[in-house]
């Protein structure tokens, strides 16, 4: 059963009291380390045998509201440690998106990869700014009437706006009216979170290694 988190004040609290899902503002304070620390607790958690991590980011140039998922893809790019961590799929200037998922997805071995899913989402206009992570499967561009495959072992969702209930049409012009600001301040965050989690992830077995080496010596 998943529950959300709606108040967690330190990253410290986040490590200790990880759950299957959480949700934070993007201005909260430590939000950051909030997520970074529930991401690495996911990846650890996660059931699945994997050899490989895919951060797969979802959404489209063209609308404001939707281009979070290409925002986080470009900022993740820009780190130069990503490639090492983590293979990074949909930017702003090869968005992943309805017509093209299936096509990014013949190049991930899905069985022996665990795959974080980015994507904006559409609300209740009190949870407009936060950013929901958790275990499992998202799908996208159900707000406005798409039919996509779900996707992801572990998602991670902006939302950027408020939703107009099952009017499909005017989900679609919310979206295109999104304030950028708001979508780009938290596609930082996602991507700062991401990039440390994996970062710290990558710390820790290079800790184990050492450790391991130490005792062969001893």
């Amino acid at each position: 059963m998943r529950t959300d988190k709606e108040t967690v004040t330190t990253a410290a609290e986040a490590a200790l009291s990880v759950t299957d899902s959480i949700k934070v503002k993007v201005d909260e304070k430590d939000a950051c380390g909030i997520l970074t620390e529930n991401l690495k607790n996911l990846i650890l958690c996660s059931p699945k045998k994997f050899e490989d991590i895919v951060v797969i980011c979802i959404g489209t140039d063209r609308s404001t509201g939707d281009s979070l998922g290409p925002l986080v893809g470009t900022f993740l790019r820009r780190r130069r440690k990503i490639k090492r961590m983590a293979r990074v799929l949909g930017c702003l200037e090869y968005p992943v998106h309805v017509k093209n998922m299936d096509f990014f997805l013949r190049t991930v071995q899905e069985e022996k990869t665990l795959i974080i899913a980015v994507d904006a989402a559409i609300g209740r206009e009190e949870s407009i700014g936060k950013i929901h992570m958790y275990e499992g499967c998202l799908y996208p561009g159900s707000g406005v009437g798409k039919k996509m495959r779900d996707i992801g072992d572990i998602s991670i969702c902006g939302i950027v706006n408020s939703s107009m209930d099952k009017m499909e049409d005017l989900n679609q012009m919310v979206l295109q009216n999104t304030r950028l600001s708001l979508v780009y301040n938290m596609a930082i965050l996602i991507a700062e979170a991401v990039n440390k989690g994996l970062a710290g992830l990558v710390d820790m077995e290079k800790g184990r290694e050492k450790e391991a080496k130490l005792k062969v010596l001893k």
